[in-house]
């Protein structure tokens, strides 16, 4: 039997050792969390954008998820970025009250260490990635609906 070692092993029994970065070892757990709708007054129209806010550099989010109230048949939301719209969710109902899971992208075949970490964060510019944005589409969202997202994201110290 032959023991094989994955990146985190092999950096740290590298002589000398390497140093690995705080989103893949001892980084803090941080949580993002943001409310749409909160005052239950606003509508959404198709095409429109939730944005939920802004992902710091260096963060790589490892779970969360969306739960909302009931909304309009046929209505879905995504959750990405301005690089990638599916990022973290591709389009999910949202049309009934509903708790949907957020996993890590896996991003492998990308070679980005088994999921995504934010690299541009550049405000209201198209190569930003760090902020995170819902586009909704199928049909709009009544005022009655309150959407709640929780993300759960890892970054250096």
């Amino acid at each position: 039997m032959v023991t094989k070692t994955a990146s985190l092993a092999t950096s740290r029994a590298a002589t000398p050792q390497t140093l690995t970065a705080g989103n893949q070892q001892d980084g803090e757990l941080r949580i993002f969390r943001s409310v749409w709708n909160n005052g239950l007054t606003e509508t959404l129209a198709i095409a429109d954008v939730i944005s939920w806010g802004y992902l710091p550099k260096g963060a790589v989010v490892v779970g969360g998820y969306m739960a909302c109230t009931a909304g309009t048949a046929a209505a879905t939301a995504n959750l990405g970025d301005l690089q990638l719209a599916t990022r973290y969710l591709a389009a999910t109902a949202i049309n009934a009250a509903l708790n949907t899971q957020i996993g890590p992208p896996v991003n492998i075949g990308l070679g980005l260490s088994g999921g995504y970490e934010v690299a541009t964060p550049n405000p209201g510019q198209t190569n930003d990635d760090s902020e995170v944005r819902s586009v909704i589409a199928g049909a709009g969202s009544p005022a009655t609906q309150r959407i709640v997202l929780v993300l759960f994201y890892v970054c250096n110290n």
